[in-house]
């Protein structure tokens, strides 16, 4: 059975920086060093493994001691899965240990960045875990070596997770199926750049509506923006030009994206599509 715990061991520690490696493709100097990485657990932060039926690390979550909002936090700064155990909650496993350590300190808030679009981590951090994205960051860290992140800047969300909250306990309380949220019912909210599907099966970006005022709004997203990228590069561009304009302009006005809803391929729509949903701003209960 798959084991979550404090990383422990030096040897530990380099395994963490080979699956940095593997997973994103890091050059060396975009590492974090096995050095850095036991500073943070000794100093305020948590690095947790996942560990394999045979002791094979499989896994990782680096946080550092923070301060945020006139509190004492941690700020998550990575989450690494070896490829072959994507999909088997190996990620939200660390994440809920990784609550656990910082409730035990009296920690109230652990912040992380991400992209906003890459959806498979958008519906991990906001519907299965409870968190919101609170800002929009552009280009918030210089351009990388990886594949993975080349060629669209690095945007990104800065997600705040409001480890005691209700909204919390209640998200991790929920079913999966409770957790995938459906977008049947769109049409309760204006969406501020409804996609159009092009005639080779791929949708593209409409024109942004930002003088909508009503919320809460939706905003639409690629469901897979990766297939995008390796089928149409210059589609995937504009997708992240218009979404840029669009999610800073409503954030910067007081709305946070606190679900991703996903309307499932129909006949007339063979497209699966996703949208954030953008709320006012909302007392955190903790």
């Amino acid at each position: 059975m798959m084991q979550i715990r404090k990383v422990q061991t030096h040897t530990e520690y380099e395994q963490c920086v080979d699956l940095q490696q593997r997973v994103w493709g890091f050059s060396d100097r975009e590492l974090v060093p096995s050095r850095t990485m036991i500073v943070a657990q000794k100093h305020g932060g948590c690095v947790l493994g996942a560990f394999s039926e045979a002791g094979e690390l499989v896994g990782f979550a680096l946080s550092f001691a923070s301060f945020y909002q006139g509190r004492f936090a941690q700020h998550s700064s990575m989450l690494a899965v070896q490829a072959d155990r994507r999909d088997h909650g190996v990620g939200r496993r660390l994440k809920l240990a990784q609550r656990q350590d910082a409730l035990a300190r009296g920690i109230e808030v652990i912040t992380w960045t991400f992209d906003p679009l890459e959806t498979r981590n958008a519906h991990l951090n906001l519907n299965k875990l409870g968190a919101v994205a609170a800002h929009y960051l552009e280009n918030h860290y210089p351009q990388s070596s990886s594949e993975i992140y080349s060629g669209l800047g690095t945007d990104r969300f800065l997600a705040e997770w409001w480890i005691g909250s209700e909204r919390v306990r209640k998200t991790l309380e929920a079913t999966e199926s409770a957790q995938r949220l459906s977008a049947d019912t769109t049409g309760e909210w204006p969406c501020v750049n409804r996609a159009r599907l092009t005639p080779d099966g791929l949708v593209e970006p409409g024109e942004p509506q930002l003088t909508v005022s009503a919320a809460p709004l939706l905003v639409e997203v690629p469901s897979d923006i990766n297939q995008i990228k390796l089928r149409q590069f210059n589609l995937a561009v504009a997708w992240r030009e218009n979404t840029r304009g669009v999610l800073r302009h409503f954030m910067n006005s007081g709305l946070k994206a606190t679900r991703l809803l996903f309307e499932e391929a129909q006949p007339a729509s063979p497209v699966r599509r996703a949208f954030y949903l953008l709320e006012r701003e909302f007392p955190h209960e903790n």
